[in-house]
């Protein structure tokens, strides 16, 4: 978990889920510029992904499934719920899949299903102020060659930590001109991908990547029509990830949710301090009214 607290009491607690790798030190940049851009109002924090923050190299046995990563961040925002100022959630990739359907659990459940999310019974129900889908992944795209190689990838999680452990043999000069010439990455993210490589959570996230491609193969728009204009998509033109069609089916099935397509954004944008800036600042506007709530 990596974070800024608000400047005086906060107005807002504004939690980030990041994408698969789920490896919150690519966002360090856009939160920063997120905390900025609203004025030090709101305490913004963004959580890596069970078994995807390495601390060590050695192997640590332990996969984390989808179920259990929707669990932990049901858990966060009861934490977050106890601090008493108004909760949003910005979730990114498939962070944005997780928000959701985390929200639509908390604030729909009862104490016995509140236990069996978070480990303990929620006085009350909890409410989340605003969902933020950022680029977000909520169905596969069977025309999409990049997803169709990462979801075969996906199959072997074993063969791709054995892969995995093989580059965090490299080099270190080596790993960052990669990521820097074929990402295009910034100097932060440089070195979180080295950071990735050098500990055991690679196939932790080939694990997850299974279980999404599983899920989401019967996409499911319900929790974004619950939410209704709580929610609004921020999506990139011709992002494989939510193509056209995706939005068309958004506005089908979740008429009140704003969907908001940004030009010239990728959807890695976090490798970039560039980008993250900018669509920083993007969500910020849609997050300020929620200040005058708190």
């Amino acid at each position: 978990m990596i974070g800024l607290d608000a400047e005086g009491p906060p107005r807002l607690q504004l939690l980030l889920l990041p994408g698969n790798p789920g490896f919150a030190h690519f966002y360090a940049p856009f939160l920063c510029a997120l905390h900025a851009a609203l004025g030090g109002g709101a305490a913004v924090a963004c959580a890596s992904y069970l078994g995807h923050h390495c601390r060590t190299s050695r192997p640590c046995g332990r996969i984390y499934g989808l179920e259990e990563q929707m669990a932990n961040v049901a858990a966060l925002l009861r934490a977050l719920q106890a601090r008493g100022a108004p909760v949003a959630i910005v979730g990114h990739s498939l962070g944005a899949y997780l928000a959701l359907h985390a929200t639509q659990e908390v604030e729909r459940c009862g104490p016995a299903a509140a236990k069996r999310l978070t480990g303990s019974c929620a006085a009350e129900p909890l409410h989340v102020s605003k969902v933020v889908a950022l680029f977000p992944f909520m169905a596969v795209d069977r025309a999409s060659l990049v997803q169709r190689v990462l979801a075969a990838a996906a199959r072997v999680p074993w063969l791709m930590a054995a892969l995995g452990a093989l580059l965090g043999r490299l080099p270190a000069r080596f790993v960052r001109w990669v990521a820097r010439r074929v990402a295009g990455a910034d100097a932060h993210a440089e070195a979180a991908v080295q950071r990735c490589l050098r500990g055991p959570a690679f196939r932790n996230f080939f694990a997850l990547a299974r279980d999404e491609f599983a899920a989401m193969a019967r996409p499911d728009w319900r929790p974004l029509a619950r939410l209704g204009p709580r929610a609004t998509v921020l999506c990139s033109a011709h992002d494989c990830w939510f193509p056209d069609w995706q939005a068309e089916q958004v506005a089908r099935c979740a008429p009140q949710c704003q969907v908001i397509a940004l030009e010239g954004k990728r959807h890695d944008f976090c490798v970039s301090v560039e980008q993250s800036q900018q669509v920083a600042e993007r969500t910020a506007a849609l997050l300020r009214p929620l200040l005058l709530e708190g």
